[in-house]
């Protein structure tokens, strides 16, 4: 899936119902043409919160970009239309978080490290990414077992106590670099 600027084409008006605009081509040379089919959608406003934090200065142009961003619609290109409108928008909304896992995955220093493996072949590249994603998910879990240990309180930097402050992730990694055998005491305390 692609997208464009919908305000390239003043015709089509979205609303806040994913449609389908049927079946077309994407492209402007002969070469790089691709057929597919076309939705529209544009988020309902939320009414935006200029919230930041403390320390950070915003300039005005990048909050007007982002208001500006945050209001335009999405004109998206999908080249399969087995889904509805809504399911298309819904797995186009998830692509930030997709393409930010892949590249914690790929990173060397915070992640698996997979451009150090030097692999080319599509088949080693799909295990590779397997073990990365199932090692994520063990983390994660040792993550969430370390928060309702209460071992949490004991790597951040702050005393709150009412939400969550670092990642499960990030626990997880703290705890077993600096005390991997607090996870196998008994004593649990579950958060409430």
């Amino acid at each position: 899936m692609s997208d464009i600027k919908a305000e390239r084409h003043p015709a089509i008006k979205a609303s806040s119902r994913p449609v389908y605009l049927g079946v077309g081509t994407l492209g402007c040379t002969e070469y790089a043409r691709c057929d597919g089919h076309f939705y529209l959608h544009k988020k309902p406003s939320c009414g935006r919160k200029n919230k930041h934090s403390r320390c950070r200065i915003y300039r005005k142009s990048q909050v007007r970009d982002a208001r500006r961003a945050a209001k335009e619609p999405w004109l998206i290109f999908s080249s399969t239309d087995d889904f509805k409108p809504r399911e298309i928008m819904k797995l186009y909304s998830r692509r930030m978080q997709i393409e930010q896992n892949f590249r914690d995955e790929k990173s060397e220093h915070f992640g698996c490290g997979l451009r150090a493996s030097y692999s080319r072949s599509i088949g080693r590249m799909l295990v590779l990414s397997l073990l990365a994603t199932l090692s994520t998910i063990v983390m994660w879990l040792l993550g969430y077992h370390a928060e309702n240990k209460g071992l949490h309180l004991r790597y951040q930097a702050n005393s709150i106590k009412s939400r969550r402050v670092i990642s499960y992730l990030t626990l997880a990694e703290n705890v077993l670099r600096h005390s991997p055998a607090n996870l196998k005491k008994n004593g649990t305390q579950h958060r409430s």
